[in-house]
């Protein structure tokens, strides 16, 4: 790339031409006026700003690019502006500074259906999440807390309608530590039993029971069980 630094190239995707995230720099890469085809004599780049890209792999929604930056914490959106003849965007986390001083993006993931979430992990184990609707204008954050969780990774896998989010979390138990994958439960359901919206929480389906085990990772905690779909706030049947 013909430019006054020469930077590392973080990512690669392909937009309305082949866009290029570096290390200080966007780049957008066509094959100029004469062709759409990139080729030793039909090459034509342009830069799109001095921003650059963090090491950790974009996301795209529809046909908008988030990356994170190189430095500052800071969340971008970057889409093709008709106006400019070119990609611009804005500063997502600028409402929610407090969320990213200090901090890193270790791993991210985008969960398309049913609600628009982009699930975040941050270096020091926080998880936060992003609703990102860009047609409506509308993009905003919210921090997830969990007692005794570090979250460590995510990852989104389709089921059926929804999209999921997969979490790989290290919790402290006393002084032991121990790993989970976690699975984020849907909001939507038919009935008391299915409203799962616990911290790293059981199920339970077998023969009536007086004793359950298997729960020393709760030792220690105040925990509350709802048993055969009925329960109040001081007892439970």
């Amino acid at each position: 790339i013909k430019a006054r630094q020469v930077n590392e190239i973080r990512s690669i995707l392909p937009v309305r031409a082949m866009l290029l995230l570096t290390s200080a720099a966007e780049w957008l890469v066509s094959g100029g006026s004469q062709s759409d085809a990139i080729s030793p004599s039909a090459i034509k780049i342009d830069n799109q700003g001095y921003r650059g890209a963090s090491t950790v792999q974009p996301i795209v929604v529809g046909n908008t690019v988030l990356f994170a930056q190189a430095r500052g914490g800071v969340i971008r959106d970057f889409s093709y502006e008709f106006a400019n003849d070119g990609y611009t965007g804005k500063d997502l986390t600028i409402l929610a500074r407090h969320f990213f001083e200090g901090r890193s993006i270790k791993s991210w993931a985008y969960a398309q259906a049913p609600n628009s979430i982009v699930w975040v992990v941050l270096d020091n184990g926080d998880l936060v999440s992003l609703t990102y609707m860009r047609e409506h204008e509308v993009w905003a954050w919210t921090s997830h807390e969990s007692r005794g969780a570090f979250f460590e990774d995510v990852a989104v896998v389709a089921e059926g309608n929804d999209d999921v989010p997969y979490f790989v979390v290290k919790r402290q138990f006393g002084t032991s530590f121990k790993r989970y994958i976690e699975r984020l439960d849907a909001r939507e359901f038919d009935s008391i039993t299915n409203a799962f919206f616990v911290d790293s929480g059981l199920t339970y389906i077998g023969a009536l029971a007086s004793v359950i085990s298997g729960l020393d990772h709760l030792e220690g905690q105040e925990v509350v069980a709802l048993v055969g779909g009925d329960c109040d706030y001081d007892r439970c049947q």
